[in-house]
């Protein structure tokens, strides 16, 4: 969770976690508890998935983290878009876009 490869990659991830980390801090009553929960698990259970499906592949950073938070941001946004000010809303909406678009564009070629 702490090797990551390159500045840009950690760089990356410590965008994302800032930046759906203060969506769980704005609008859930526990938002710094459930934000580790949710940052942790993902960690933990993306690696175990990794583990099993690639035994023999590395693993490195905490893009799982990242992926999980990017997961309940949507999830946090669809089911509290009416209390979001229409800013917050189209900011989250934006960045959640780019990434996942981002890293399809990544994954493809």
């Amino acid at each position: 969770q702490f090797i990551h490869e390159g500045l840009s990659h950690i760089g990356g991830n410590t965008v994302a976690a800032l930046l759906y980390g203060s969506v769980f801090e704005c609008y859930h009553p526990l938002g710094h508890v459930v934000f580790l929960m949710v940052y942790e698990s993902s960690v933990l259970f993306g690696a175990l998935g990794h583990s099993l499906l690639w035994p023999y592949k590395g693993l490195i950073g905490c893009s799982p983290g990242v992926y999980g938070l990017t997961g309940s941001g949507w999830a946090l946004m669809i089911v509290h878009w009416n209390l979001m000010d229409p800013m917050s809303s189209l900011t989250l909406f934006i960045s959640l876009s780019i990434q996942m678009i981002g890293d399809l564009i990544f994954y493809f070629f």
